[in-house]
């Protein structure tokens, strides 16, 4: 009876050691995860801007293009 006691309580320590270590990753996880989510939101905002003067700069073409197209 003693020794299954203790054959327990070893296995619930190494249980217990291996939740510990699974909770751990698990944030360390958590956390890159984050830091990614804002190193892309930042990645976004930064070429927002260019994909908005690109997209004016292709409008402006297309337009310049009709007119030149027109002219006699």
């Amino acid at each position: 009876m003693a020794v299954e006691a203790a054959r327990m309580r070893e296995e619930t320590r190494r249980m217990n050691e291996l939740l510990r270590s699974l909770q751990l990753a698990l944030r360390e996880k958590a956390k890159e995860y984050e830091m990614l989510k804002k190193k892309k939101q930042s990645m976004v905002a930064k070429e927002a801007p260019k994909l908005k003067w690109l997209m004016i700069s292709c409008s402006s073409l297309l337009q310049l293009t009709k007119t030149m197209g027109r002219m006699p």
